[in-house]
């Protein structure tokens, strides 16, 4: 049976999201990195998340950090 952590992975995936990002604080957090890998699904650990949010904008290709 899957986990909760697998559905809503599963779901994110299903809804086109190719990336997470994120500041994992422990606990279920990780089981969702966790889900997230078998899936195949990248993760990408950022320091903060102000971090975070430059990263995402950088990936989308009509905003640029300067």
């Amino acid at each position: 049976m899957p986990s909760v952590a697998d559905a809503i992975i599963r779901s994110l995936h299903d809804a086109g999201v190719a990336t997470l990002f994120g500041v994992p604080g422990g606990g279920s957090n990780l089981d969702l990195i966790e889900a997230a890998a078998h899936a195949g699904l990248p993760f990408v650990l950022t320091a903060t998340e102000t971090a975070d949010s430059c990263v995402r904008a950088r990936r989308a290709s009509s905003v640029e950090i300067a």
